[in-house]
């Protein structure tokens, strides 16, 4: 017996990050479009689980080239700076 398979998504963007309090790792990724649960961030941040707050962010990665982006403006309302690293020579990942 086969078991039909939907259509594969892929991501435009994954983040990798860490609860601090819990020590629990993970990795979100997008789903098409920005803000609420469409960018990597919140969903990394709800398979976490807990406080948004106790949560370090690796920067954004579009995984189809491999390249760092700049978190989107929804995440920056939503997550501190000082959640996401500094990037040297490329820069704060923050616009």
């Amino acid at each position: 017996m086969q078991i039909p398979m939907g259509p594969v998504v892929k991501p435009r963007t994954m983040v990798a990050g860490t609860n601090v309090k819990t020590g629990k790792t993970d990795v979100g990724q997008s789903v098409s479009g920005c803000g609420s649960r469409r960018c990597a961030e919140p969903d990394m941040a709800a398979q976490l689980g807990g406080d948004d707050a106790d949560i370090v962010f690796t920067n954004p990665v579009r995984p189809k080239s491999g390249k760092l982006i700049n978190v989107c403006i929804e995440c920056q309302k939503k997550f501190s700076r000082s959640q996401f690293p500094k990037n040297k020579p490329n820069g704060d990942r923050f616009i």
